[in-house]
């Protein structure tokens, strides 16, 4: 007999609270994780929506993102360009970077940064 598997999906994400979220983390994903942003403020909020450089909390607080991250840094959260590429990219089913096969797109932006940086910095990761 095969035991039922709940899945959860994105409606479903959107109704955990931190409590659940920590515990997830804790159990899924990497516990001294938990315990470190549990040790700033930041550990017990989440954030329900971004742009540019503002994040809400659940409390509906503005807070400002100075940090950085991958697909963040410099550009904002949810920037209106960016966004219509990725739609674009989507609806035509373009294939996301991946690990075996080359890629055009790292290609162009590989070239791109290396035109913007100093001389010396010409590689990329």
């Amino acid at each position: 007999m095969h035991k039922k598997i709940h899945l959860l999906g994105y409606e479903d994400s959107l109704k955990l609270n931190i409590s659940e979220v920590q515990e997830y983390y804790s159990k899924y994903i990497n516990r001294s994780q938990v315990d470190f942003f549990k040790s700033f403020g930041f550990g017990n909020d989440l954030i329900i929506s971004a742009t540019g450089n503002s994040l809400i909390n659940q409390n509906n607080e503005k807070i400002l993102d100075f940090t950085g991250g991958i697909g963040v840094l410099n550009t904002g959260h949810n920037n209106n360009q960016i966004l219509n590429k990725r739609i674009k990219f989507q609806n035509e089913k373009r294939m996301e970077v991946h690990k075996i096969f080359f890629s055009q797109y790292l290609a162009a932006l590989s070239h791109n940064m290396s035109k913007i940086f100093p001389k010396d910095l010409n590689k990329s990761f």
